[in-house]
């Protein structure tokens, strides 16, 4: 039986309806407007903790997989986010008056078979499907954790392996798009995030393939490089995506190129180089990456997936500059060393350049801090010596 509405009752009807996609829209999590965030990497909570106390305000817990169409740890040699894992830090960061921290899954890491597709069996491997198997995991991460929020939400990093013609070195159109329509899927009531390696989104590159085993520019006979494939994900959907962050401490990335050859080919092999770079050689190059995203660039796709040339700008609010420390970084040429005051020392520079005012800076690893210092304390120090506002 259908019975009609009194105009009153009509009006009262839709003002509920209008609260309710109100509180919805509101209730998305949001980021901070400035941002020090870490990768936990199988870090203690005590470590974590004090790298919260000195300025970290995300954190990104890492890893997770995807198989199957489910949210699993099936594969994985880098670890997994369990429940027994958050409790302490989550109880910790109640003592400490810090539950304004975010927290956001990752998925991927390096070295991490791909099995997004094709691992359904007689089903498709979905978008869809993934991201309803993200809500009940992160439902259960509740459930399990008294008080936790649960996880804002999910942060790419799928990457190659370190096997030499395996099928994961090379991304395939269905991964990309179950990427594409995850993100979609979920970007109403979550934040979604992407950390690639430089190569994967290289402001100076104008080319595209779906290869991860491309060489590098300074050293050729690396070939764990890609061309551009994170950029196309986000020239086929900009708004999945909240923030990128770039990882500039990729193995010989064009950064590292940049910082230890003064971008010049000429200097490879030649006497007094790689150089060893000081402070305003490291705040230049992550001042530099900065403006590179901003102001944009552009990437001839060729077609794939529908996107051809394409001109690639960054909100500098979605800009979030990756860097790495753990043992042995800084005695290596390979993998590009930044001093957090150097990139506070950039971050502050780009204070008073509108194409550079980038929402901050993630870093791998937190595992690498100690109990009682840590990367995080060193970035808060230099970017809030320049502004006494940010508040990190």
């Amino acid at each position: 039986m259908s019975q009609v509405l009194s105009a009153p009752m009509a009006r009262m009807f839709i003002a509920l309806l209008s609260a309710s996609a109100i509180w919805t829209v509101q209730c998305r999590p949001v980021l901070p407007d400035t941002m020090i965030a870490g990768y936990t990497n199988q870090a203690t909570p005590q470590v974590i903790l004090n790298t919260v106390k000195q300025g970290c305000n995300v954190l990104f817990w890492s890893f997770m997989e995807m198989e199957g169409n489910e949210i699993t740890t099936k594969g994985l040699v880098q670890g997994s986010v369990t429940a027994d894992k958050i409790q302490p830090v989550h109880a910790g960061l109640v003592a400490m008056g810090r539950t304004d921290v975010v927290h956001m899954l990752s998925i991927g890491g390096w070295n991490v078979q791909h099995h997004i597709a094709g691992s359904c069996g007689g089903q498709n491997c979905s978008g869809a499907a993934y991201a309803a198997s993200f809500r009940k995991f992160n439902a259960d991460m509740v459930k399990n954790v008294p008080g936790f929020p649960g996880f804002a939400g999910i942060d790419w990093d799928i990457e190659g392996v370190n096997q030499a013609g395996s099928p994961s070195n090379m991304f395939k159109e269905a991964e990309l798009q179950i990427i594409l329509d995850m993100s979609e899927s979920l970007r109403q009531d979550f934040l979604v995030s992407m950390v690639p390696p430089q190569s994967y989104f290289d402001c100076h590159q104008p080319n595209f393939d779906l290869s991860l085993q491309n060489a590098a520019t300074s050293t050729p006979g690396f070939h764990y490089h890609a061309k551009n494939i994170y950029a196309l994900l986000y020239a086929k959907c900009p708004k999945c995506f909240d923030v990128v962050m770039i990882q500039i401490y990729e193995g010989w990335s064009r950064a590292g190129f940049d910082l230890y050859w003064a971008g010049k080919t000429s200097n490879i092999g030649a006497e007094g180089w790689p150089r060893h770079a000081t402070e305003q050689n490291m705040s230049d190059v992550v001042l530099e990456n900065a403006r590179c995203l901003v102001e944009g660039f552009d990437v001839d796709f060729g077609g794939f997936m529908g996107v051809g040339k394409a001109h690639i700008a960054l909100p500098a609010e979605k800009v979030v500059i990756g860097l790495g420390i753990w043992p042995g970084v800084k005695g290596s040429f390979k993998v590009p060393y930044f001093t957090g005051s150097s990139a506070g020392a950039a971050w502050c520079k780009g204070l008073l350049d509108s194409y550079a005012r980038i929402r901050g800076f993630a870093y791998w690893t937190i595992s690498s801090d100690t109990p009682t210092s840590s990367y995080a304390g060193d970035l808060n120090t230099a970017m809030k010596g320049c502004s006494p506002t940010v508040s990190v």
